[in-house]
């Protein structure tokens, strides 16, 4: 368990938070006399920071939270993404999500087409290789499927027509 001093110094180090909120924070805090469960839970309840984030902030693991120029938001905990986490560009504030790269077969550059995922980039983080990519909301064509039952043809023909496409892009690309 760390001190709320150490909850503070790590929280500014990897910079969560701006400067100014920061600040206004910490003395609220201080004045407060906050333990540093209770100073995490109170910045979850704002939405200023995530429960992943939190937890690693607990465990004085504040550092896991920055890989290369990104800072992690979440863990995708199930589903076909699990393991993935999602992040925002430090500079850019830009929403994408990372995951480790098992090996080096990633093309570079990245496939841009408007019906494959957008990978933007990928680096060395120490001993393991990332691949940064665009976040994507909603539910996956499979997961679409399930609750509903099945997808209707005049559903399916149309979603089969732009994976072809993309396909046949990446293809005609060399990827």
């Amino acid at each position: 368990s760390i001190t709320s001093t150490e909850f503070w110094k790590h929280l500014r180090a990897v910079g969560l938070l701006p400067p100014d909120d920061f600040a206004a924070l910490k003395s609220e805090s201080d004045a407060e006399s906050a333990d540093p469960k209770t100073i995490a839970r109170r910045l979850v309840g704002e939405r200023r920071l995530t429960r992943f984030q939190a937890r690693l902030l607990l465990a004085g693991k504040a550092s896991s939270l920055v890989v290369g120029d990104y800072l992690l938001s979440d863990r995708v905990e199930e589903g076909r993404l699990a393991g993935t986490f999602h992040a925002v560009h430090r500079a850019s504030h830009h929403p994408v999500a990372l995951t480790r790269l098992d090996d080096d077969s990633l093309p570079q550059p990245l496939p841009l087409h408007p019906r494959l995922l957008r990978g933007y980039e990928t680096f060395a983080a120490g001993r393991t290789r990332v691949v940064v990519f665009e976040r994507l909301a909603g539910a996956t064509a499979a997961e679409q499927a399930a609750g509903q039952g099945g997808l209707p043809p005049g559903r399916v023909i149309p979603l089969a027509d732009r994976i072809l496409a993309a396909l046949s892009a990446a293809h005609d690309a060399g990827q």
